[in-house]
């Protein structure tokens, strides 16, 4: 069991990574560039959902039925990618393969619980992480060699004969963990309903900005907030939309930071591929230096962790994401030698890999004292919802600034630029602003707790 589900986490992150590099090459052939950030946030938005719906089905059903939804609705979404006529049948993959990647997680997740012992359970997560770590070293590599021997369709067919197998490795294990009994009230079903409402909301908002080259569409703007702001609220520990110091505010930066990186992580391979006219290759070799130095910015945060505090760590990790993105926007130009972007991205990775697991050292390591947000499992929990909403909304805010432009009759160099200008704004917010995810500083007469 062990084995397999491991091995269908480092799939699902495999493809997460994957089709950053091999999008360009999809996009040449499919056309519809205005769909392009949707294809990643299509993704995320439905892996939210999926999230959601999953853990209530796990009480319900079990594992074992969750997971035997789960695979084929991945598999489905590759092969529908694989297959894919169109941009817009692409975008549809995206949200099967995110329904069915949601599910795998959320069995994932409650399988280290009622599988394992308590003794191996913290060894387990561990291993759960560590399985995002070799496809974003070797991820965006190999997808560029597979997309330029074989074509960027097979990095979705491929994976399919592989996930199978890792189902198969991982079903029979989970048949005696069957459903549970949970007592439910309408608070609970209003709670579950919540990440629904976030997902629809910002799918709402993405459509309307990547429409707003006219007036019309700027409704389904304000609708999608109206929808999503109120849900993702009751979601959120109590001063979140404040930034209120401690967890509140580190659980809304670690939102606002992975809106910034990700939202020029995918489209790094566009403008290498299209503005600089490289191969997918170099895009992907600049992709993985991101993975590396985020690698070493986490290693280099266990170090310093105890001699650096926290608003320092957070603020230094924004404004090397913030120095990345200018160096990629630097990169769109012709006379710049394009070894900028390999350079850009380390220093972006090194930022994330400093403010980011600082952020989530705040969140794991404790609150404020009296003044703490909330338990830690709906802190926690909290925080994965903004993380993965802010990568959705930033590569949809970024792939909305590339639509209108070309709705307007500007070339795709004209959209990266105001995409990249607006993330850099938005990093730069970031590292203002993060001096709030510091904790209050104790009453004189009261013990010091060190910060995480």
């Amino acid at each position: 069991m062990t084995i397999g589900l491991v091995l269908l986490v480092t799939l699902i992150a495999f493809e997460a990574l994957a089709v950053n590099t091999a999008l360009p090459a999809a996009s040449r052939e499919l056309g519809a560039l205005g769909l392009y950030g949707w294809v990643f946030a299509a993704f995320m938005l439905s892996t939210v959902a999926s999230i959601a719906l999953s853990g209530k089905l796990i009480d319900e059903r079990g594992l074992y039925s969750v997971l035997a939804a789960g695979v084929p609705l991945f598999c489905l979404g590759l092969a529908i990618g694989a297959a894919a006529p169109s941009m817009l049948a692409l975008v549809g993959a995206r949200v099967v393969q995110g329904l069915g990647a949601g599910a795998i997680s959320s069995v994932a997740n409650v399988a280290i619980g009622r599988a394992y012992p308590p003794k191996l359970r913290a060894a387990m997560l561990a291993v759960m992480s560590s399985a995002w770590v070799v496809p974003g070293l070797i991820g965006p590599g190999l997808a560029a060699v597979i997309t330029t021997s074989f074509g960027w369709r097979w990095v979705f067919a491929g994976l399919i004969p592989i996930v199978a197998v890792a189902a198969i490795l991982t079903m029979p294990a989970l048949r005696p963990f069957g459903p549970i009994t949970v007592e439910a009230d309408d608070d609970d079903t209003r709670r579950a309903a919540d990440p629904l409402l976030v997902a629809a909301g910002f799918a709402f908002v993405i459509g309307g900005f990547s429409n707003a080259n006219d007036v019309w569409p700027l409704v389904f703007v304000v609708v999608g907030l109206g929808i999503a702001v109120p849900a993702l609220r009751r979601l959120s520990p109590m001063g979140t939309f404040r930034l209120r110091r401690g967890r509140a505010a580190a659980i809304a930066l670690n939102g606002v930071m992975s809106c910034a990186f990700f939202a020029v992580d995918a489209f790094v391979p566009l403008a290498v591929t299209e503005v600089r006219h490289r191969s997918v290759g170099f895009a992907g070799f600049a992709l993985t230096t991101g993975a590396i130095s985020w690698t070493l910015g986490a290693w280099l945060t266990a170090r310093i962790n105890t001699r650096v505090d926290v608003r320092t760590r957070v603020r230094g990790g924004f404004g090397l994401v913030a120095i990345g993105i200018m160096m990629v926007l630097l990169g769109l130009r012709q006379d710049v030698p394009i070894g900028i972007f390999p350079a850009a991205w380390f220093v972006a990775g090194l930022g994330m890999g400093l403010g980011y697991q600082g952020l989530a050292l705040v969140v794991l390591g404790g609150g404020d004292g009296e003044h703490d947000s909330g338990p830690p499992a709906a802190v926690v929990a909290a925080r994965q919802m903004f993380d993965t909403l802010g990568n959705a909304i930033g590569t949809g805010v970024a792939g909305a600034c590339v639509a209108v432009t070309l709705a307007l009759g500007d070339d795709t160099k004209v959209g990266l630029i105001v995409a990249f200008v607006t993330m850099i704004s938005l990093a730069m917010f970031g590292a203002a602003a993060s001096g709030r995810a510091a904790e209050l500083p104790a009453p004189a007469d009261a013990p010091s707790a060190a910060l995480p």
